[in-house]
């Protein structure tokens, strides 16, 4: 099987010849190690791009997908000078991103960084206003049939390919962190029509983002929407299922109707959410967080016949700071509880961070490679 065979068939519940390996993102330290130990080693099968996006390092290291963007076409965004006394004062170093968060870019470890801050737009009305200047297009004929070569050459390349997941922007997430919790609290208890329309606001954007991947013939999306803490939801199972899951079923029937699967990817406890997902028709989950809560005995024995679950190795403790061999262990035990039946996908719960090894990253690709071959299947 190739990359994108594998995936698709983890995804359909089906056995592939082997536990596909799921890639994310890596942060910048890591990125720079990976550079200074194998770039040189890189053969013409490990170069793979796609979108404007390098996924050699993600390919050399022996990963079968891995998250990428896809451009939209943004005929206007809003301007903050339009908005001047209506935002909140900033901080050096800080801005207001287009989805009205504050975020702020400085220096970690030699690297340079940018995090959320908070909310820009608490006040509902001031939020109407600038996602009011959010116009988004269609990309062009050339454009689209530049993607579609891109990503066929990807998925088709050799060594066995590499499967890009194209992320769909935040739904939740977008809504929290630029209205601030408080204040979507607030309107959910007070002026659920607001909300509604502030969230209806946002999915017409990442329906239109969903569209663009149809035209371009990807195979899987993700979404990706942190919406959960480590031990619990961010806010009740009841009003995600009621708000959020409708409008995530909105994206996956648009993709679901040009043959694609969706995925939903959120760090933290999301288990709650799993009943309104499976009713939105998402495929599959990306993490299967341990140090968040999410067992994934318990997860595979409650939904694994309806989710693909992905991500269940521990980033933070064991790609840090335990040993290959104590990593090949754990990667053997996952594949143990969560390959019968296919759906699922090892690899690490969240990006590959800075603290992350190299020998760790690779002991957890060579342990799914030699204890994750489906059995009749043989060795690849």
């Amino acid at each position: 099987m190739n990359c994108r065979e594998r995936v698709l068939a983890a995804i359909r519940h089906e056995e592939p010849d082997r536990v596909p390996l799921f890639f994310t993102n890596a942060m910048p330290v890591f990125i720079e190690n990976w550079r200074n130990r194998y770039e040189d080693e890189v053969e013409d099968g490990d170069v793979v791009f796609f979108a404007g996006q390098d996924f050699t390092m993600a390919k050399h290291l022996g990963f079968d997908a891995g998250w990428a963007g896809v451009p939209l076409q943004v005929d206007s965004a809003p301007d903050p000078a339009d908005f001047r006394g209506r935002l909140p004062r900033l901080a050096p170093g800080q801005r207001v991103s287009d989805d009205g968060r504050v975020h702020e870019t400085s220096v970690l470890s030699g690297k340079q960084h940018t995090w959320y801050v908070g909310p820009a737009l608490k006040d509902p009305s001031v939020w109407l206003d600038w996602f009011g200047q959010v116009k988004v297009g269609r990309l062009g004929a050339g454009q689209v049939a530049e993607l579609r070569r891109e990503y066929r050459s990807a998925t088709g390349g050799p060594n066995g390919g590499f499967l890009p997941l194209p992320v769909v922007h935040a739904l939740y997430e977008t809504v929290a962190e630029s209205l601030g919790l408080d204040q979507l609290s607030r309107l959910w208890r007070k002026d659920k029509a607001t909300l509604v329309r502030i969230l209806d606001v946002v999915t017409d954007l990442r329906v239109a983002q969903a569209m663009t991947m149809v035209e371009i013939g990807i195979d899987v999306a993700v979404i990706g929407d942190d919406s959960a803490y480590k031990g619990r939801p961010a806010i009740s199972p009841a009003m995600h299922r009621e708000l959020v899951a409708p409008r995530y079923k909105r994206i996956a029937d648009v993709l679901h109707a040009g043959g694609a699967k969706l995925l939903l990817h959120s760090d933290g406890f999301t288990e709650p959410y799993f009943p309104g997902l499976v009713e939105a028709g998402i495929d599959g989950v990306h993490t299967i967080e341990p140090s968040a809560g999410m067992d994934l005995g318990r997860v595979k024995r409650g939904w694994g016949d309806r989710l693909l679950l992905a991500g269940p190795v521990d980033c933070g403790g064991l790609l840090t700071s335990g040993t290959p061999a104590q990593v090949e262990a754990e990667v053997a035990r996952l594949i143990g509880i969560g390959a019968a039946g296919g759906g699922f996908a090892m690899g690490p719960c969240t990006a590959l961070l800075d603290t992350n090894t190299l020998g760790n990253v690779r002991a957890m690709v060579a342990a799914t490679v030699k204890h994750g071959q489906y059995p009749g299947r043989g060795k690849e």
